[in-house]
């Protein structure tokens, strides 16, 4: 008699990607991990940037990758600007 093995597919995961970006006031830290979701499908991005608000910690922002072309974008909008 076989025996039927329920198994959960492992979460894939790409390697963190890390950066300081020196700004006016501070430079900052960030991180970037790419995750798979619950059915494998789909890769997000978490970002945790430094949180400077009352409780400190960090604030993290999942984003898939529409998202992150709008954010590129938005930020080559900003850097247009005279």
């Amino acid at each position: 008699m076989k025996t039927k093995l329920l198994q959960m597919p492992a979460v894939r995961t790409a390697p963190a990607f890390s950066r300081t970006v020196p700004t006016i006031e501070q430079d900052v830290n960030f991180n970037i991990q790419s995750i798979a979701n619950e059915d494998g499908t789909c890769p997000l991005c978490v970002v945790d940037l430094p949180n400077q608000g009352p409780t400190g910690g960090f604030c993290r922002a999942y984003l898939d990758m529409e998202h992150i072309d709008a954010l590129i974008a938005a930020l080559n909008a900003y850097k247009a600007l005279p």
